[in-house]
């Protein structure tokens, strides 16, 4: 027979962020597992992470809270690389989906740096995603709002998602160093993502010089069959 353990499923099991209905239950202060379970694996991932940076040219990590469009922090031509993973237009809200994680860390770490979280929530607004719901019309009736989000709400949310990207890649290239990169990390489906993406980094100013495709999923997975 083989072994088998009993585990909390992963949340990135499914292509999407969906909550789902089900909940999982762990024992807490049983020995060797729970709360006691998740310390000792935390506390060793993290001392593993330590023991990378050992070089002497090695300076701390800074870590800023704030827009990406407004970096004054750092001063123009001074980065060499900079890599970015930026959010894919309308496949995930993320400010939304931030919430869930904002409240607790606020509870847990909000006393180490109380700057970081004096709102009540994320800001929704600020965030580069395709969401049409920010667009819409509160005055108008469910059905009037329903064709209007296929229409212009749709519309002036890409621009505004188009908008924030531009801002954003024309503050990385003020930060950028002559010879300099910028590496940009992205995926989805549909044209109209790709299009607002690369007019985006021709309006801040970059030249595209290479692209690498990279294949993230089997042939045989559901997920592509559909």
């Amino acid at each position: 027979m083989g072994k088998h353990a009993g585990v909390v499923k992963g949340k990135m099991d499914r292509h999407d962020y969906s909550f789902k209905p089900a909940f999982a239950e762990m024992a807490a202060c049983k020995a060797g597992m729970g709360i006691d379970w998740a310390l000792h694996n935390t506390i060793a991932a993290y001392e593993e992470i330590a023991r990378l940076p050992r070089a002497e040219s090695t300076r701390p990590v800074e870590i800023c809270v704030g827009s990406a469009a407004s970096l004054a922090q750092i001063d123009a031509a001074s980065i060499t690389p900079v890599v970015v993973d930026p959010p894919y237009a309308d496949n995930v809200q993320y400010s939304e989906l931030a919430d869930f994680f904002y409240v607790w860390l606020k509870r847990t770490q909000g006393h180490h740096h109380p700057e970081w979280f004096s709102s009540y929530l994320c800001d929704h607004d600020q965030k580069a995603v395709v969401n049409m719901s920010r667009h819409r019309d509160k005055k108008k009736s469910a059905n009037e709002a329903r064709r209007e989000v296929r229409r212009e709400a749709r519309k002036e949310a890409h621009n505004s998602y188009q908008r924030l990207m531009t801002e954003t890649f024309t503050e990385c290239k003020r930060i950028l160093r002559n010879d300099g990169v910028l590496t940009v990390m992205f995926t989805h489906k549909k044209q109209e993502a790709w299009e607002a993406l690369f007019t985006s980094l021709i309006q801040a100013g970059f030249t595209i010089t290479a692209t690498w495709p990279v294949k993230t999923e089997s042939e045989h997975s559901l997920h592509q069959a559909k």
